[in-house]
Parts: structure tokens; sequence; C-alpha cells
């Protein structure tokens, strides 16, 4: 019942991917689940990340407060607002529940392989006009060069990174974990971001590094790893994206080396004219609402290709404050040590990935995103603790062996 239950917040919270359109309205209401269960874990023993959370917010609070001061939007409109970030508490919910990791990393490869499909499905049916997936993206491009953003998009980077991490480490199921890694490789591929495909084999490369260290085997699974992405590539909808990448890659205006690259224009516009004075800066502007006098303007922003978010984690100071991306970043940071055993070291690549990713984009932040990231907080947790036990166990044992020697 754990698991079902836990899967149908998921899809839920997702917005079951957009095929239903009334879901979302009941997602927002729940949503204040998970936060009351943050607030209910006053009354419990500290977690891992509670003081990181306490700081999360706070930031976030702050933030609410400024749009309110400096941008004269509704406390209300700014908490609809962050409804996409306040899916982060979700991990609180996780603890209450307590389920076995390996519950979670089920729910988890469900989900890769089920929601990998459907973007696929959708990318093949986007010439003909054909939507049946909600759009992280508002203004979504419907041409041939669109990319379509899917809610949730991060749950094809943990996936690959948790079933490529248990192939490498030889666990059970292995044809289950090879067809997640390669529906998720074809996802990541078609998604048509740069940053997101470069991230993601410099944190497969991590996760081979962090398994094997430098050896004979790093080779072995380096050659599989181009061979599969070289077949990947003959595959029409994976060739046209690809071309689609390096035909931007190679396109002198969209780099730093164009003063006019919107990025850098971008930068100049937040860094020296939009906050109206230090005191915002800091706290952030709030997350705008569509609706808002503030929203609207924030979309015209968009609209002229002046959108914070193209400075990824940090640009997003802007709207929540540096407290809250301190925050988050101090999360992320947590989990890339974290010591854990060898089969879940698949934490600290994805997180690898999404810091990666976070540079110039907003890959985290999109829609749904961090309820992927919630998940492996509580993976990264138990596991983390179990590495402990079971240490300290050993330690005990070695210390009782000794102590029996000299007693002989």
């Amino acid at each position: 019942m754990k698991a079902l239950r836990i899967t149908l917040f998921l899809l839920l919270y997702l917005n079951f991917l957009g095929i239903t359109s009334n879901s979302f309205f009941i997602a927002k209401i729940v949503v204040f689940i998970p936060l009351g269960c943050f607030f209910y874990s006053f009354t419990k023993k500290i977690g891992l990340f509670h003081r990181n959370y306490i700081f999360l917010f706070i930031g976030l609070l702050l933030s609410v407060l400024s749009s309110y001061f400096f941008r004269n939007q509704a406390f209300l409109h700014s908490v609809n607002a962050s409804y996409f970030l306040l899916l982060l508490f979700f991990y609180f919910y996780l603890k209450i529940e307590n389920p076995r990791i390996k519950t979670i990393e089920g729910i988890i490869i469900f989900l890769a392989i089920t929601v990998s499909l459907f973007y696929i499905l959708q990318n093949l049916l986007l010439p003909y006009g054909i939507v049946f997936l909600k759009s992280a993206d508002k203004d979504m491009d419907l041409t041939e060069n669109g990319r379509f953003r899917i809610i949730g998009s991060t749950i094809f980077g943990l996936g690959y990174f948790l079933s490529f991490n248990k192939i490498i480490t030889k666990s059970n199921n292995k044809y289950i974990y090879l067809a997640t890694v390669l529906l998720c490789l074809i996802s990541v591929l078609i998604m048509r971001f740069r940053t997101l495909t470069v991230a993601l084999f410099i944190s497969t490369f991590f996760l081979m590094y962090k398994t094997y260290g430098l050896s004979r085997r790093i080779l072995y699974w380096s050659a599989i790893v181009l061979l599969s992405l070289f077949i990947l590539s003959q595959v029409p909808i994976v060739e046209e994206q690809l071309n689609y990448i390096l035909e931007k890659q190679l396109d002198k205006s969209n780099s730093f080396e164009n003063a006019d690259y919107a990025r850098l224009v971008s930068l100049d516009y937040y860094v020296n004219h939009h906050f109206k004075s230090q005191l915002e800066m800091f706290t952030g502007s709030g997350i705008p609402y569509y609706k808002s006098e503030y929203g609207v303007l924030m979309q015209d922003l968009i609209d002229q290709h002046l959108y914070y978010g193209d400075w990824g984690l940090f640009g997003y100071s802007v709207a929540v404050g540096w407290i809250t991306v301190i925050a988050i970043f101090s999360i992320l940071i947590k989990i890339l040590f974290l010591k854990v055993d060898k089969n879940k070291y698949y934490l600290s690549a994805f997180v690898f990935y999404l810091l990666l990713s976070s540079i110039t984009t907003a890959e985290i932040f999109r829609e749904g995103n961090f309820l992927i990231l919630s998940l492996s907080l509580f993976i990264a947790e138990v596991a983390n603790r179990q590495y402990i036990v079971y240490n300290n166990k050993i330690v005990y044992a070695q210390k009782k062996y000794c102590n029996s020697c000299y007693n002989v």
C-alpha cells in the first residue's frame, strides 16, 4: 500500500504528465500535506537535511514577503507560484511513510520507463501537431526547432544513473535496468539541450570513476557507452536532435563570443537594472504569478529573451533570493559527498549531473523536478544511515575479535 500511495501522490503532483486537465488544482491543494509533514517533523528526531530545509523555508518566506513589498504581488499569488518549489518538501512525507529503499527505487524505475515511453511517443507525434502531454514550457514552439519540455524531466537523469549504477555493480534484473538506461538516454538526447547532454556523459564517467577508480573497467564501460551512443545516433529521431545540438553549438551567435548573446544581455539587466534595492537583490523579487502585474512584467522580459533561468541555479536567486539558492546548493553538495554503498553511488552522480546542468539552464527548477529530487534525498538519508550502522558493526566485530585474541 505504501508503494501505491506514494506513486499516486507522485503522479498527482506531476499532473499525470498533463494527460488529465483537472488534477492540477487538486495537486496544488494537497501540496500542503508534505509542507505539513515538514512542520510535524519538528516534533521528531532531526534528519540529515533538516537544517537545510529550515534555511530553505526561511529564504522562500523572505522572497514571498519581498515580492509583496517591492513588487506588490499578493501573498497568496506568490505561494501559488511557488508550487513547483514546495514539492521539494515531499521528502518529509516520505520520512513519515518510511518505505524501504527498494520500494522507492522500484517507483523510480517505473516512472522512468513510463515517462520515457510517453515522451518519446510525444516527440514522434509533434510534427503532426498532436500534443497529449503537458509541456513544462507554456510558450512551447511546435515548429521543427521547438523543444518539448516535459513535467518532471529530471526523472530521465535519476532513472538513467540508478539503472547504470545497478548494471555496473552487477545487480539483478539487469535487462530491466538496461532498458531503462536506453530509454532515459534517448529521452535526454531528444530534449535537444547541449548542457544536459554534456552533463549526462560527464556524470556517467564520474560514476564509473567513483565505482572503479582508475582501472581497466572504466575503459570497458566507456567503450560500451560510446558504442551505445553511436548506435542510438543512427536512429532517425535521435540523429535529428543530435544534428540540431551540433548546429547550435557551431552557431557563434549562441555563444559567449557574441557580445549580444542572450545570456550576457540578461546578466547585465538583472545585475544592474532589475532590483529596486540591495535588500531585494538578497531576498529575491519573488516567483512571478502569471496573472499579477509583476508576473506580466517578467513574462515581457522573457519575451525579450531576458530570462534569469538562463543562468541556472544561481540565476534563480533573482526570484527566490540567495538564502533559498544556497540552501538548495548545500543540499546537493551534502548528497555529493555522502558516504553510501557502491550500489547507491547513482545518488552522487545524479546530483553531479544536476549541478553541471544548472550552470546555464534552469533544469532543477523546471516543473516537477524538485519532486524527483526529493526521492533521491530520502534514499540518500536512509542509505547513509545503513552505511554507518553496517560499518560500525564491522568496527565493533573487529574490536571484539582483537580483544579475544589478547585474552588468549
